[in-house]
């Protein structure tokens, strides 16, 4: 796979935006805060995704991370498919796409993500921002292919040390950790052979804890192609879904499409 550094800096830019209007809403009454801070891993994933022209995206969740690949996506010119069983934050995150005008490149299903995660094919880059405790589950279901790269974000939480653990025992494939936000493990398949013959399932936990508090120190985490200086650096509190609710609403009609209305994008093939 080869790295874009054009694009990527185009969907790097596009999220700091997306993030500058998010929070100067939060600055009108009645609008709950959260913990977002800049730099987050908001932009360390629409670069990251953008820059490898990841043309079949995947999200397992819903917030600020749906925004960031939103933008990749635009970058790109493809579509990000988002799946998440949480109505209300989905309809949040659908106000901001709208106002965004950003609506043609995100496609969002309310649903549980077990029922249709293996409805998607070909994929290129896979986030996984919901429920920690779902992460192994869809990681054994997914349907990959050389160079697939799948990120799952609180990384730096001991909710995701069997994950951790899980695919980092995969052959064929790359998994670091991304100190930015709240930990980002990256996994990359490297070898489809090695992957595609060898893949191991989940069986239970397990005693070899591949050295995670060592492996969880402060660190930067640095894109292709650039320096420390304007690298994206770890920073306490950060969080890739820090949306708001504002008390004045948005103009636009929000829907989310239900299982039944899914209908299976064409740029979506199956896997040769």
């Amino acid at each position: 796979m080869s790295w874009y550094p054009e694009i990527a800096s185009a969907a790097y830019t596009d999220t700091l935006k997306i993030r500058k209007r998010i929070l100067e809403r939060k600055r009108l009454p009645k609008c709950t805060r959260s913990p977002v801070l800049e730099p987050s891993s908001a932009e360390f994933l629409s670069a990251l995704a953008a820059g490898y022209r990841s043309r079949h995206i995947l999200q397992i969740g819903c917030g600020l991370s749906t925004l960031a690949l939103t933008s990749a996506a635009k970058a790109i010119g493809t579509c990000l498919v988002s799946i998440s069983g949480d109505h209300q934050e989905q309809e949040i995150v659908q106000r901001h796409i709208t106002e965004l005008e950003l609506d043609d490149y995100v496609e969002m299903f309310c649903e549980d993500p077990f029922h249709s995660v293996r409805t998607w094919e070909n994929l290129d880059f896979v986030l996984f921002s919901g429920d920690t405790n779902m992460y192994i589950q869809l990681y054994d279901q997914l349907r990959l292919k050389p160079g697939t790269i799948v990120v799952a974000d609180n990384a730096l939480s001991d909710a995701t040390n069997e994950y951790i653990k899980h695919v980092r025992k995969q052959p064929g494939v790359d998994s670091s950790m991304a100190f930015v936000g709240r930990g980002l493990e990256v996994t990359r398949i490297t070898s489809w052979q090695k992957f595609r013959t060898g893949r191991m399932k989940y069986t239970g936990p397990t005693e070899d804890i591949y050295s995670l508090p060592l492996m969880r120190r402060p660190s930067q985490a640095v894109l292709p192609n650039t320096s420390p200086s304007n690298g994206v650096l770890a920073t306490e509190g950060c969080s890739t879904n820090g949306l708001v609710n504002c008390a004045s609403p948005i103009n636009a009609s929000v829907q989310i499409k239900t299982k039944d209305e899914r209908r299976v994008k064409s740029t979506i093939s199956v896997a040769t």
